[in-house]
């Protein structure tokens, strides 16, 4: 299954910048796409049933992976992608589109989980959109927050 998904996500990435779509370098990258689909593997181990909301899930690749491991996956995200409607599998997806991300539009308790996969480092108002996962997280539910950290290089002189 890795082999597949790794050639489908790469695959989509080509697609889609090829399209002119120039947010797309998270996902043309071997490592990165393994990435994702370790993240994907470790997250199936710890939701193992109940909705999951992929907050912030830009063009849907986790909502992708998370999918293919049985889970009930929906993805918000406040910015439909360009093409997104052209690019597989990203077509196909469960996403809802909002426009902010302290107003979600679900219930209260919704959700088993909520996953933010280098979101909430973007946010403005982090402490507003906490309150709103809070809000849509079912009582002892999962906050699985993925932090990317960029490794830069300086030169010196």
């Amino acid at each position: 299954m890795i082999n597949h998904e790794l050639e489908v996500l790469l695959k989509a990435s080509c697609i889609g910048i090829s399209l002119g779509n120039s947010d797309l370098a998270h996902l043309s990258s071997k490592l990165q796409v393994l990435y994702y689909i370790q993240i994907a593997n470790e997250i199936a181990k710890i939701q193992r049933n109940g909705k999951l909301l992929d907050w912030g899930c830009g063009y849907g690749q986790m909502v992708y992976l998370l999918k293919n491991r049985g889970l009930e996956v929906i993805g918000y995200e406040i910015k439909k992608r360009r093409n997104i409607d052209r690019i597989f599998p990203f077509s196909g997806l469960n996403i809802v589109y909002g426009s902010h991300n302290c107003q979600l539009p679900f219930e209260n308790e919704s959700f088993a989980g909520v996953l933010s996969c280098g979101t909430l480092e973007h946010v403005d108002d982090k402490r507003c959109s906490l309150k709103e996962i809070y809000r849509v997280l079912q009582e002892k539910g999962y906050f699985l927050y993925i932090c990317y950290l960029i490794n830069t290089h300086i030169q010196n002189g």
